[in-house]
């Protein structure tokens, strides 16, 4: 109790003496300095110029109270830089003095206020910044400037600053109407804290006014590097070019106006984080790379920039991107970060945007430079159509990235074929994917597929759905497609594949695939290149319609062992397995430029290993029905387009007239010289056909054929002389040297037949033939008095050879056995010989010749012309 009492007591005593000691000060003040002080202003100045090391000199002073506080008024202070020019003018000084004053032992001014100053700031071409010839740096006396410093409060009103800088050797900067204030409370100068607020019009840019406030840290002048606080800048409106001159910025800005809203945080010299508040019009920025610009018709968001223990970071929020040709990003975020890492550049990239049209990408890698592992490969892509939700970050080495994500949505998404993956055009989905693996989900339509260098073309697509996933393991990547549904007026089906990447023979696929409902007409859209040129021209000409079911598609193996055969052009199933099947019906082929087409044609398709096989099992060719047919082409892979050669094997069966337009209309009708062109015919008739056509020249097609007739009838043709031959049983054989027969048998003149026929080297066709007539008979061919009279039946004899124009043949009879009822010496009875012959001599088309001769009784010599299309007498000799 008594410790209290004592220490009481002393705390009455110090405060009695500090208000006695108060109470002294404040009558010298008031009756001792007051009065007087005017009369020290010559020592007040030099006091000032010893303390700040510059010549300083003061107008007049003069004394007041503010209150308790004696208060103090300076006019006309001016200081002086070391070539004695004026480097700070104060037009006048309030200052109100501090009580705080008596126990710090100096003098403390609780506020001054400056009006009117005109204030230097010089940079010289050292770097070095003085303040009204004051240094900034560590250099010289520092006592009035950390004096000033100390103060509780300065404001600077209506003031002028000029910025001299000579290190950049830039045009003097004035700034006017400069309004400046200090405030140092007195607990937060404990730990050297400064809060400060700046407004001033500069002299170059909009005219208007900028603020600066913030807040710093530190005591003494000469320290300034350990030195940190925040800084806020702000403006209204503000031409960001207008500040070239004095302002580095990270970027080549050619043009920029705007609203502007910038914090930064400071350490001893250097910026840790500045953030920008920006909404700039008509800003245009030149690339470091190519010299390219970015031109914008507004860009806006917040912008930081921060650099911590090395590494650099550069973030963008609420992005707004309004650019030239409509390119627009309407919400934008992401982040750049560039280090060190493993001694080596490091990046650390993020981006997320709520749309974006890939038609600009190419403009925009003119302004900024990607890795050359995204850049060459977006070149070659040439990728158009519109992301939206996009999320893309990636990581690693500037030029070879070790991590990346990217997810995103994409409507009308189009690329050009890149390496193996194939190009597409219109295509729709989502993707989401990194350095080790990624989904596509596709739902399109009206969509194109081209796999460049298997089709020939791209493939429109009506409706395109499925999803496509990969996944990388170290140096491998495997593809998997699951469910991909397409759909066209081609065809619809779906598809399964897995493509192993993993550096073997191409890599090894597995696809399978189904497909119903094709149009044949469109078959030339699907035909792979593999097959070999020669092949799909023929294909091109000869399929012309038809329908398509049952498609089923397998491809099993290494792409470089494709089509998976051995040396003998046979599938090994060793090294994979290539196989389509189809059923086609209704089908419309041309074969070969000078073959009739076969119509409603039906059959199995089947491409395996390095060949083509069609077994038809219907359809129609020149009206003959086709009972089977088989068409192979060998080998579709060959190099040796001389190799690639269709092998058709045909039966067909029909009316005789129809299996004589089949002749008429296909390459055997040169082989029969037009015997056939005007031949009528009935019956039935079956035809075996082999055809061999070497698929780079169909005209040198070869042929060989056996047509079987059973009772057919051939009608009479007087123009060359031929009767009706009808019960026509026999085989024909043909091929492209020319036709034969072995025993053709037929009723013809009114008795039985045989002939054979054979084409002789110089491609003359002889018939041999032999067989016997009968009065009625021959009265059925040619009907006149002679005929009429004959009665019985006698054996003849023909030769018969036909080489185009002309057609000769040579009849002979002893007319044994036929009665002729006529007057001598032209009749004779049945039992009687008489040689009958008639020859038919032609050298030209358009006339012929006949000889008669009936035994040596009559002869005759006959000549003919063609008139209006048929031979007519024209004269003869009877004798």
């Amino acid at each position: 109790m008594l410790m209290i009492k004592k220490t009481f007591l002393w705390i009455t005593y110090v405060i009695l003496a500090t208000l006695t000691l108060m109470m002294i000060a404040l009558a010298i003040i008031r009756f001792a300095v007051f009065p007087n002080i005017n009369h020290y202003k010559n020592y007040i100045a030099a006091s000032m110029t010893e303390k700040i090391g510059l010549k300083t000199t003061v107008g007049n002073i003069t004394t007041g109270w503010d209150g308790l506080s004696p208060k103090v008024l300076m006019r006309q202070i001016n200081i002086y830089d070391k070539e004695n020019k004026p480097a700070l003018h104060l037009e006048k000084v309030n200052g109100t003095l501090s009580w705080l004053s008596i126990p710090m032992m100096h003098p403390h001014l609780s506020h001054i206020e400056v009006k009117n100053p005109k204030i230097t700031i010089h940079r010289k071409a050292n770097g070095r910044i003085y303040v009204a010839g004051i240094p900034v740096t560590a250099e010289g006396n520092h006592d009035f400037a950390n004096w000033i410093l100390s103060q509780a409060g300065i404001r600077i009103k209506n003031a002028v600053i000029t910025w001299q800088d000579d290190l950049r050797q830039a045009p003097t900067l004035l700034l006017d109407k400069v309004n400046f204030n200090l405030r140092n409370s007195a607990w937060r100068k404990i730990f050297g804290q400064h809060f400060f607020s700046l407004m001033m019009l500069p002299s170059t840019g909009k005219n208007s006014p900028i603020t600066i406030n913030g807040h710093f840290f530190g005591r003494d002048v000469s320290k300034i590097e350990t030195w940190n606080g925040e800084l806020n800048f702000n403006t209204n409106e503000i031409d960001l070019t207008a500040w070239k001159a004095w302002l580095d910025y990270p970027i080549d800005l050619q043009s920029g106006v705007g609203k502007t809203k910038v914090s930064l945080t400071f350490s001893g010299k250097k910026i840790n984080k500045l953030k920008a508040d920006v909404s700039l019009n008509n800003l245009s920025v030149r690339s470091s790379t190519s010299n390219a610009l970015l031109n914008a018709k507004l860009l806006s968001g917040l912008l930081t920039w921060e650099e911590v223990q090395g590494t650099t970071t550069i973030t963008g929020q609420n992005i707004k991107l309004h650019a030239k040709n409509n390119f627009h990003i309407n919400n934008g975020e992401g982040f750049v970060s560039r280090s060190i890492k493993n001694n080596e550049p490091w990046i650390d990239a993020s981006l997320k945007l709520d749309t974006f049209n890939l038609n600009y990408l190419s403009q925009l890698q003119k302004v900024i430079k990607l890795p050359t592992q995204f850049s060459q490969p977006l070149k070659a892509l040439n990728p158009q159509g519109k992301l939206n939700n996009i999320n893309i970050s990636f990581q690693g080495n500037p030029g070879n990235l070790s991590h990346y994500s990217i997810k995103s949505g994409f409507n009308s998404l189009r690329m050009n074929p890149y390496m193996n993956m194939p190009g597409f055009n219109n295509i729709s989905g989502e993707i989401e994917a990194n350095e080790d693996s990624g989904t596509l989900q596709l739902s399109s339509s009206n969509a194109s597929l081209d796999i460049k260098d298997v089709l020939r073309w791209p493939i429109p697509l009506t409706t395109l759905n499925g999803k496509v996933s990969w996944h990388k393991n170290k140096d491998k990547l495997k593809i998997i497609a699951n469910g991909i549904t397409l759909a066209n007026e081609h065809i619809n089906g779906t598809l399964n594949a897995s493509y192993d990447m993993n550096g073997i023979k191409g890599g090894y696929l597995d696809l399978n695939g189904q497909f119903e409902n094709g149009d044949v007409k469109f078959a030339p859209f699907y035909y792979p290149l593999t097959i070999g040129k020669k092949t799909i021209n023929w294909l091109d000409r000869s399929i012309i319609s038809g329908k398509a079911n049952n498609v089923k598609l397998t491809v099993k193996g290494s792409l470089d062992d494709f089509p998976y055969v051995d040396n003998t052009n046979k599938p090994d199933p060793l090294l994979g397995l290539f196989k389509v099947t189809a059923r086609i019906d209704d089908a419309v082929l041309e074969y070969g430029s000078r073959w009739p087409r076969i119509e409603a044609l039906g059959l199995n398709m089947l491409f395996e290993g390095g060949s083509m096989v069609l077994n038809a099992d219907k359809g129609t060719i020149s009206g003959n029905s086709i009972i089977k047919a088989k068409a192979v082409i060998p080998k579709l892979n060959t190099y040796d387009a001389g190799a690639q050669v269709l092998n058709i094997n045909g039966v067909i069966e029909g009316p005789i007239a129809k299996g004589v337009a089949f002749i008429n209309t296909s390459p055997v009708q040169e082989v029969t010289f037009g015997f056939t062109d005007s031949l009528k015919a009935t019956g039935t008739g079956k035809l075996n056909i082999n055809l061999n056509l070497p698929l780079n020249n169909i005209t040198a097609s070869t042929f060989k054929g056996e047509y079987t007739i059973n009772n057919g009838v051939m009608s009479a043709n007087e123009r060359i002389g031929l009767p009706e031959i009808t019960n026509i049983n026999g085989k024909l054989n043909f091929d492209e040297l020319g036709i034969n027969a072995e025993t053709i048998n037929v009723a013809i003149l009114g008795g039985p037949a045989t002939f054979n026929l054979q084409t002789a080297d110089d491609q003359t066709i002889n018939i041999n033939a032999s067989g016997s007539a009968t009065g009625k008979g021959i009265q059925q061919f040619t009907s006149n008095a002679i005929t009429e009279a004959m009665s019985g039946n006698t054996s003849w004899t023909a030769d018969i050879a036909i080489k185009r124009p002309a057609m000769n043949f040579n009849l002979q009879s002893s007319l044994k056995g036929l009665a002729i009822n006529l007057p001598a010496p032209l009749g004779k009875t049945s039992g009687q010989e008489a040689n009958f012959t008639a020859i038919r001599k032609q050298t030209v088309e358009k006339e012929d010749r006949f000889d008669i001769s009936y035994s040596d009784i009559a002869s005759a010599i006959i000549f003919r012309h063609r008139k209006n299309g048929d031979l007519v007498f024209s004269r003869g000799d009877i004798g």
